[in-house]
């Protein structure tokens, strides 16, 4: 009876595409189930959709070349298991001016990840870029005004895309009403620099008031 349940257990696995590896704990970087589609093997004598039994067996070359393929199959990839904390108010009043803070350090971690695409050029900011990034600009502004900012957060913070309120995505929209602009004589508005400067959305502040204007909108 329990030889039989062993092989039940067995084929429902490799029905499912989960590859065992015996040296995981349970529940440890586990394969996903089921059959995807692999966008590399499009065009090309192969179907697409597979599993991760299929590229283990088969073209474990994929791990390389398809961020896909890594996500989704780590226990045959071999690739590290992810940690995604929660955000919560006032997370930034837990990390230490200290570079090494564990987690401060993982926030940094995030940015650099899920910001990507705004580095590269991008010009929305997803929720998993805008929320570390809120919280970093909580800490260095309240927290550490003092300690050196991170290089990839001040790149994203430069394009003005990801709103400095805790938890709160971009308005992809105008400020209304004047403001002060430095090198401008007088106060401006965002329809001054649209007809007649927009050579001023160089300016990081004026990029996060004129969003809209300096094309900004996706």
């Amino acid at each position: 009876m329990k030889l039989f349940a062993t092989v039940i257990s067995l084929a429902l696995l490799f029905n499912n595409g989960a590859v065992a590896d015996p040296s995981r704990k349970l529940g440890e970087c586990e394969d996903s189930r089921g059959k995807f589609r692999i966008p590399e093997l499009d065009g090309i004598n192969s179907k697409p959709i597979r599993n991760c039994q299929y590229v283990s067996n088969n073209n474990k070359s994929l791990c390389e070349t398809s961020k896909k393929v890594k996500r989704r199959c780590p226990a045959t990839c071999g690739t590290p298991c992810e940690h995604q904390h929660s955000h919560s108010p006032n997370e930034h009043l837990q990390m230490t001016c200290d570079a090494n803070d564990a987690l401060y350090l993982e926030h940094i971690q995030e940015v650099e990840k899920y910001c990507a695409l705004v580095v590269d050029g991008a010009t929305t900011c997803r929720t998993k870029c805008a929320q570390p990034m809120s919280v970093l600009h909580l800490f260095y502004r309240d927290v550490c005004p003092e300690m050196e900012k991170n290089e990839t957060y001040e790149i994203v913070a430069e394009t003005g895309l990801c709103h400095d309120d805790h938890y709160q995505l971009p308005k992809c929209d105008d400020k209304r009403g004047k403001f002060a602009i430095e090198g401008e004589d007088k106060g401006r508005n965002c329809q001054y620099v649209r007809n007649k400067a927009l050579h001023l959305c160089d300016n990081p502040s004026v990029r996060r008031k004129c969003r809209n204007s300096c094309g900004l909108c996706s």
